[in-house]
């Protein structure tokens, strides 16, 4: 189900609690005596708590769960405290604790309750809460008590108190590495470094097996080094970093401490190593970003200036690129691409610094590691996952309750159609033509049974038989003066009527009864149409009123979007939160590449500007030569004229005067060109001190080492 965060752990474990301590608790019952407590009991077990809430507070709006104490309140209260409702929680609590309840129960509630206003940083309201414990807790709560207040105490920078607490009472083994730390953590941040050294140093031996407590040593240790470091003590700065695991989340800010310490030492070759490697490691890493301009340091203290050059030229290259790409992310932070960079959904929980490990975010959200780990910005998270998961909740009643409602509107449109067809078939007047036609049908069959009329049941056949014979016996009449043998026909015909009318004598019991069977099933067929349609005539007639019910929905329904309105506007102001949140961090790292890219920029320069003065010293020394030897020259020119002069009688002309600019000079008679403007003024070129530039710089560089409490987060509980 994901991982929980640490307050709505101890929420839950706030329910537990006092859940163990009731007394519905010590009956073993195999089943809930109220439905709605099961429901919620199932969606708590199944780790559904926005769910199992819903289901208490439905409960409570229908009357409250009735046979279980008050353990649904108890259950209310910590989903609220899980949920940050801590008022609404506190209410519930201080209701719930003045009843009978054990001290033990409620030293577990004080306590729990002091843990998450810690977690949220209300120290004083902690500090009360945890006062309101009686002076003997139950002995599984012992331990944790003495460590919150030794904590606490730690928080409020009252640190005699810690250390008096410690002294009075040790809380149990597990907790003094995590204390140890919180102290040295504490004197680092006002700078007391001897003491921060003690305590970090009482991890340096131990040897942990639990992955947790290794981290842990790992963070002491690089705490410990930049102690040393910042204190001066750069020997024993290198051996406390050296003690951290280089698989170590923290392997990159001791690398580069250990760098520095060894810079310090002037052992520039021996901070290289680490600077390298983490110079060519990804630049979301801050101590990567330092180690690209740490590199180039180490070669110009070396005195590699062409080398230092080219790191530095590199560093702002890869500078420039990393600021352009983070821009772009930041400019892309817009509606809900955070959301999905971020892949933010409902879920149970997420443990955001191994997701960023072991998932696929945006290369720039990297930077945002330190950022995942804080409290704040995970209940931020949670309450943007509570809040969209909500959402899709009222998301999913609207769409039911538009269901509901055509639901209840075509029920009542069939049952106005069906009430139209009634009227339209007139069935009342139908059954009253049905009755009238079996009334009148009883009576002849009481008439035929009266005068035994068998031949009003005699069969079609017969009947057919009957009408010819009736047909014979008028035409005998007839015939009976004019054939002679008229008595001999009406003879037969006397005979086969006797022998129709016997036949039909003998059927008429069993038609008799037949016919009355009949006329049951037809009484009992009346019967059941008339009760059909007097019920139909009473669903009609006193059938529910379908308009409040669709009132009720359309009231639902405006309730359901003010609420949607309501968490859109939660959403959007807990998403700006969060995009504020994570560009400030980007932009932090932004001012920071933008301060290392400055660095290297000077630095570029001050190398270009040192090359210069150098070239121009040479230039200034070759020209200072060449004038000297043009003298030398000139005084040698000088001394062959003289000669030559000697030997020329007197008669002769002078020779002409050989001017420097003279096309016809002697060869090797160069030019005294006049001194440049640098020549004559080098003092005018004020280069910058290399020594005193590198040193400048080291300072700088020194300066992104922050303060070890700044940089180490501090952890709380084992």
């Amino acid at each position: 189900m994901g991982i929980i965060k640490p307050s709505r752990q101890l929420a839950l474990a706030l329910i537990l609690s006092l859940l163990a301590a009731s007394g519905y608790a010590k009956k073993k019952l195999s089943a809930v005596e109220d439905l709605r407590y099961g429901v919620a009991l199932y969606h708590y077990y199944q780790s559904d708590y926005m769910e199992a809430l819903t289901e208490l507070l439905i409960a409570k709006e229908h009357g409250g769960i009735q046979g279980h104490g008050d353990n649904p309140e108890i259950m209310e209260g910590g989903f609220a405290l899980g949920y940050g409702l801590e008022r609404y929680a506190s209410d519930i609590f201080d209701r719930v604790l003045e009843k009978n309840r054990s001290q033990a129960s409620q030293d577990a509630a004080w306590f729990f309750m002091s843990k998450l206003r810690y977690l949220r940083g209300d120290y004083d309201s902690a500090a009360a809460a945890i006062n309101k414990l009686s002076k003997r807790p139950a002995r599984n709560l012992r331990d944790d008590v003495i460590a919150q207040k030794i904590n606490l105490a730690i928080k409020r920078n009252d640190l005699e108190q810690a250390k008096r607490l410690i002294k009075r009472k040790k809380p149990g083994d597990h907790w003094m590495p995590y204390i140890y730390f919180n102290l040295g953590a504490a004197y680092a941040r006002m700078g007391e470094y001897d003491q921060a050294i003690k305590y970090f140093n009482f991890l340096l031996d131990e040897e942990f097996r639990r992955e947790e407590l290794r981290a842990l040593h790992d963070k002491a240790m690089t705490s410990a080094g930049y102690s040393y470091l910042l204190s001066g003590r750069n020997e024993q700065a290198i051996e406390r970093f050296s003690k951290v695991r280089l698989t170590s989340a923290l392997s990159n800010r001791a690398l580069l401490g250990y760098g520095w310490a060894a810079a310090e030492l002037d052992h520039f070759e021996e901070a290289l190593k680490p600077w390298h490697h983490l110079a060519n490691s990804t630049l979301i890493d801050e101590n990567s970003q330092e180690a690209l301009i740490a590199v180039p340091f180490a070669y110009e203290k070396l005195g590699s200036d062409g080398l230092a050059l080219t790191h530095f030229q590199n560093a702002e290259q890869k500078f420039i690129d990393e600021i352009a790409r983070l821009d772009s992310v930041v400019d892309g932070m817009q509606g809900d691409d955070l959301l999905n960079a971020l892949k933010i959904k409902r879920s149970a929980g997420m443990d955001w610094l191994k997701y960023v490990r072991e998932n696929q975010v945006t290369p720039q959200l990297g930077y945002l590691a330190e950022l995942f780990s804080r409290e704040q910005f995970q209940a931020l998270v949670q309450e943007l996952r509570d809040l969209l998961g909500i959402y899709e909740d009222l998301e999913q009643w609207k769409s039911k309750l538009d269901f509901y409602l055509d639901m209840v509107e075509n029920r009542d449109i069939g049952r106005a159609k069906k009430a139209e067809d009634l009227a339209a078939k007139d069935l009342t007047l139908s059954i009253k033509q049905m009755k009238a036609a079996r009334a009148g049908l009883l009576s002849e069959i009481e008439r035929i049974s009266t005068e035994e009329d068998y031949i009003a049941l005699a069969n079609k056949e017969e009947k057919g038989y009957l009408k010819r014979v009736q047909r014979v016996a008028n035409n005998i009449e007839l015939l009976r003066e004019s054939d002679p043998f008229i008595d001999e026909s009406e003879e037969a015909l006397a005979r086969h009527q006797g022998v129709l009318l016997w036949r039909t004598s003998e059927a008429f019991a069993d038609r008799q009864w037949q016919l009355t069977k009949q006329l049951g099933k037809l009484n009992r067929t009346l019967s059941k149409a008339t009760r059909n349609h007097n019920s139909v005539n009473d669903i009609i007639g006193n059938a529910e009123d379908l308009e409040p019910m669709k009132l009720r929905i359309r009231i639902a329904q405006k309730r359901v979007d003010g609420r949607l309105h309501d968490m859109n506007l939660a959403l959007n102001v807990k998403k700006n939160e969060l995009r504020q949140q994570t560009i400030v961090v980007l932009r932090s790292q932004r001012l920071r590449l933008n301060h290392y890219l400055a660095q290297s920029r000077l630095s570029i320069a001050r190398l270009y500007d040192k090359t210069l003065y150098q070239s121009q010293q040479q230039e200034l020394q070759q020209s200072e030569t060449g004038n000297q030897s043009q003298k030398l020259r000139a005084l040698d020119l000088s001394d062959e004229i003289e000669q030559a002069t000697e030997n020329v009688p007197q008669e002769q002309a002078e020779p002409e005067t050989v001017t420097p600019n003279d096309p016809q000079a002697p060869e090797g008679s160069e030019p005294q060109s006049e001194p440049s403007e640098a020549s004559q003024s080098p003092d005018t070129i004020e280069p910058t001190d290399t020594e005193d530039t590198a040193d400048a710089m080291d300072k700088a560089d020194k300066t992104e080492v922050t303060d070890v409490a700044d940089t180490e987060e501090e952890l709380e509980q084992p």
